[in-house]
C-alpha cells in the first residue's frame, strides 16, 4: 500500500510539474506577444507620427503655393494699375466703383463755387473715362493721384472759323486768322480762341462737347482792341484783318461737315459727279459751297472728293451776320451739260457764299501775303 501510495504521489508531483512548466511557458509566450503587442502599438505610433508629419508639410506647402500665387495675383495688377497710370487711365482695381460714388458724394456735399461734376453722377463709367491719375513708387509704397475734373457752370459754343475765299479783280483772296477756333458764351460777351492743338488736348464726354483747362485769357466784346476773328463775329471793322492773296485759280476748303467743301474758282471748272449709277457732268465758276451724298464722287482737274457716311450730331453750320451788302463777284447760274434728275445727291449753295462775299468788298485789302493751296499739287481729298 505504502509503495502504491508513493508512485500515486510521483505521479500526482509529475503532473504538478508539467502544470508548472505549461504555465511558465504560457507566461512567456504572453509576455511575448505582450512585447510584441507594445511594438507594434510602437511602430503604429511612430508611423502615425510621421504620417501627421507628412500631413503638416503637404499643408504647409498647399498654403505656401497659394501665398504665392496670391502675392502673383497681387503684383500682376499692381503692375496693371501702373501700366494703366503711365498711359493716363484709371482702373476699377485702384478706385472701385463703390469707392468712385462715395467720393463723388463727398464730392457733391462741398462743391466749389460755380463749379459742378463734367456729367450726371449716376454716369460712373463715363466718370472713369474723364478721371485723370498719376502715380509713384517707393521704397514700401504705391501712391496713386486720382483726380475727376470739375467744370464751370458757363458754358461757351464753340466756331471753327473757315476764310470765306472772294474774287476780287480776277484774284482769289480770303482773311488769314489767327486762331482756327473762336468760343463765346450765350450772351456773346466773352471770347475765347484756339487752335487745332488746343482741340485735341480737350477731353470729350460726348462727340459735341469739350472740356479744356481754364488757363486762357477771356477777351470782351466790346475792348478797345479785340482779334480779327472777335470783329468778324461781332460785325466790327476788319481792318486789323490779315487779308492772303491764294496764288491759283481754284481754291477748295473743306467745312465741318465732310461733305461740304467751300470753293472759289477765277475759271470755269468742268467737274463729273458719280451717285451710284448716276453721272452729271457741271460747270463750276465763281464761288459756292459743295455738298455731295455719303455715295458720291466728284473729280475735275483740281480735285477728287469722296462722300462719307455722316452720323447725325448736333453740330450745326453758323455764317457771320452781314450789312451793308454790294456785290463783288455775284456767282452765276451753274451750266448743266446733261439734265439732272430729281434725285440728285449733290447740291451747290450759290446764295450762302453770294452774302458773305459782297460783305468782303467793304473790307480794305492793305496786307495781301502770298498762300499756296493745296489745290496745285492735284491732291485726291478722301
Amino acid at each position: 500500500m505504502t509503495s502504491l501510495l508513493k508512485a500515486q504521489t510521483s505521479m500526482v508531483d509529475s503532473i504538478i510539474n508539467a502544470i508548472k512548466q505549461d504555465e511558465i511557458g504560457n507566461q512567456r509566450k504572453i509576455l511575448e506577444i505582450s512585447e510584441m503587442v507594445e511594438k507594434i502599438n510602437n511602430d503604429v505610433a511612430k508611423e502615425s507620427s510621421q504620417l501627421k508629419n507628412s500631413q503638416l508639410v503637404g499643408l504647409l506647402s498647399t498654403y505656401l503655393v497659394f501665398s504665392a500665387m496670391n502675392l502673383q495675383k497681387v503684383e500682376s495688377e499692381i503692375i496693371s494699375v501702373l501700366t494703366d497710370t503711365y498711359n493716363g487711365k484709371i482702373s476699377p482695381l485702384l478706385l472701385s466703383p463703390h469707392q468712385l460714388r462715395e467720393e463723388i458724394n463727398i464730392i457733391k456735399a462741398n462743391p466749389p463755387i460755380s463749379h459742378a461734376l463734367p456729367t450726371d453722377d449716376e454716369n460712373l463709367i463715363e466718370l472713369y473715362k474723364l478721371m485723370s491719375v498719376k502715380g509713384a513708387v517707393t521704397k514700401q509704397e504705391v501712391i496713386f493721384e486720382v483726380k475727376i475734373p470739375l467744370v464751370n457752370q458757363q458754358f461757351f459754343e464753340l466756331f471753327k472759323a473757315v476764310p470765306v475765299p472772294t474774287i476780287r479783280n480776277g484774284t482769289l483772296i480770303a482773311i488769314n486768322p489767327e486762331k482756327s477756333y473762336l468760343a463765346t458764351d450765350a450772351h456773346r460777351d466773352e471770347y475765347i480762341l484756339f487752335q487745332p492743338e488746343d482741340i485735341s488736348r480737350c477731353l470729350k464726354p460726348k462727340n459735341d462737347e469739350y472740356i479744356g483747362r481754364n488757363q486762357r485769357s477771356k477777351l470782351q466784346r466790346n475792348a478797345v482792341a479785340n482779334p480779327c476773328e472777335v470783329n468778324i463775329f461781332n460785325n466790327h471793322s476788319t481792318a486789323n484783318c490779315n487779308l492772303n492773296k491764294i496764288i491759283g485759280s481754284t481754291v477748295w476748303t473743306q467745312l465741318h461737315h465732310q461733305n461740304r467743301w467751300i470753293f472759289a474758282t477765277t475759271v470755269d471748272v468742268e467737274s463729273s459727279i458719280v451717285c451710284g449709277t448716276e453721272t452729271n457732268l457741271i460747270i463750276i465758276k465763281n464761288a459756292g459751297i459743295m455738298e455731295i451724298g455719303s455715295n458720291c464722287v466728284m473729280k475735275n482737274h483740281f480735285v477728287t472728293i469722296h462722300g462719307h457716311f455722316e452720323p447725325s450730331n448736333s453740330i450745326q453750320t453758323s455764317y457771320v451776320r452781314l450789312k451793308n451788302i454790294h456785290s463783288i463777284s455775284p456767282p452765276q447760274e451753274i451750266e448743266k451739260i446733261l439734265t439732272l434728275t430729281n434725285n440728285t445727291s449733290y447740291k451747290i449753295h450759290l446764295e450762302v457764299l453770294d452774302n458773305i462775299q459782297r460783305q468782303l468788298n467793304e473790307s480794305t485789302l492793305k496786307y495781301l501775303h502770298t498762300t499756296y493751296p493745296l489745290h496745285q499739287s492735284s491732291p485726291s481729298c478722301s
